[in-house]
């Protein structure tokens, strides 16, 4: 009949239409200039401390390895509370190459960037989608960056529009999860989770907040929760990486602009955020150390030095051994981060320490080359690692 001559018709011209548009793709991962790591700090709820972890962290890791660069960018564009954490006030400046300077808060040697800069702090964002894609694409190209080794980016809750501008524009390396153990913030960290593993983003960990308080008197812990943070990790299969009491230290330190790990550099929560930082290093699937822009080689296992001995999940070994083993799917592997060291009489040395699994199917089955990231790296990389047992390599 008609109707139907009519009907194919519209869907030969649907499905042209879809395939047009999927071939144009998404747009292409640009790195920033000059900025070796960006890691996205997320939560799909508000109120569960991801700005708190995202200032204290990016000050942590400047305080564990202070001879790098840390960025800190505030994406939330309705809401930035890096002005008042970093108790910064002045307005950016534009430089010569007429690129906006980022602020330098000079007690803590972050150099930060917010929308929270750049308008009044009593006047509301009132913007569309479109106007605030724009917004984030200024704050992260038409910002004088370079160099840094580490950009840490706090996101505003949820999963939309400035996720996805981030996303699909950047090289991450990363995306740490900020969740408090109620339920209904899990449920929707499940879903941030679910969108970063469908757009190839690497899940760092997860920072469990407000999970217990300390008792002032006994200084023992008091859970507040039940469990709840540890289902949802096993379920993604991601780590809880630091579990942070509710604190009212770490609240008025934020409050006051002088956070916890730098107004009470010796407590506990100060410790909470500097072990976050040496365990994002040491982290198996994720190394912060690792170069989104470094080549990719066929490594000699021989001359690999893993000083640390493997943990491994057996089911995870055997799986990776089934991959590697069928010719279609072995490339599917990915790389493992290889920090190559330049000795002092000029010794080449290649050191690894995440991709336990990986590293142990690859040895199992007697393979002489492994892929890995070669990441040009210092003594002092290495000593983020291995602390006083670091070696004097010639």
């Amino acid at each position: 009949s008609p109707f139907t001559s009519h009907d194919e018709q519209r869907k030969t011209d649907i499905e042209t239409k879809r395939r047009e548009l999927m071939a144009r793709g998404l747009p292409k991962s640009k790195p920033l200039k000059g900025v070796k790591q960006i890691v996205v700090v997320a939560s799909g709820k508000g109120g569960v401390g991801k700005s708190t972890t995202a200032v204290n962290l990016s000050i942590a890791l400047k305080l564990t390895e202070p001879q790098k660069l840390v960025g800190l960018l505030d994406a939330d564009v309705f809401g930035p509370s890096i002005p008042l954490m970093m108790n910064i006030r002045q307005s950016p400046t534009v430089n010569d190459t007429n690129l906006i300077e980022p602020v330098v808060n000079y007690v803590s040697s972050i150099r930060s960037m917010s929308m929270g800069f750049l308008i009044d702090d009593k006047s509301p964002v009132i913007w569309r989608g479109l106007m605030v894609m724009n917004a984030i694409e200024k704050l992260l190209h038409q910002v004088a960056w370079d160099p840094l080794d580490y950009l840490v980016i706090d996101t505003p809750p949820g999963t939309g529009d400035t996720h996805l501008s981030i996303i699909q524009n950047l090289p991450i390396a990363g995306a740490l999860l900020i969740s408090t153990p109620q339920k209904a913030a899990l449920e929707v960290t499940r879903r941030g989770a679910n969108m970063f593993k469908r757009l190839n983003i690497p899940i760092i960990g997860i920072v469990e907040n407000m999970s217990s308080v300390i008792c002032p008197k006994c200084n023992s812990s008091i859970p507040l929760y039940n469990g709840e943070t540890q289902v949802i990790a096993k379920e993604l299969d991601v780590q809880i990486l630091q579990s942070v009491p509710l604190s009212k230290d770490i609240v008025n330190s934020c409050d006051t602009g002088k956070p916890i790990v730098l107004s009470a550099p010796e407590s506990t929560q100060a410790d909470a955020y500097k072990y976050l930082a040496k365990h994002m290093n040491n982290e198996n699937s994720t190394s912060i150390h690792s170069d989104v822009n470094a080549e990719i080689h066929n490594i000699p296992m021989s001359v690999l030095i893993r000083p640390i001995p493997p943990i491994v999940d057996e089911e995870k070994v055997q799986s990776l051994i089934d991959t590697l083993n069928n010719p279609e799917t072995e490339s599917l592997v990915p790389p493992i981060d290889v920090l190559w060291i330049k000795g002092s009489e000029g010794g080449d040395y290649y050191y690894s320490f995440g991709g336990c699994h990986r590293y142990t199917a690859h040895q199992r089955l007697g393979k002489p080359f492994i892929r890995g990231k070669l990441v040009q790296s210092t003594i002092t990389d290495l000593k983020s690692y291995l602390g006083g047992s670091t070696p004097n390599l010639k």
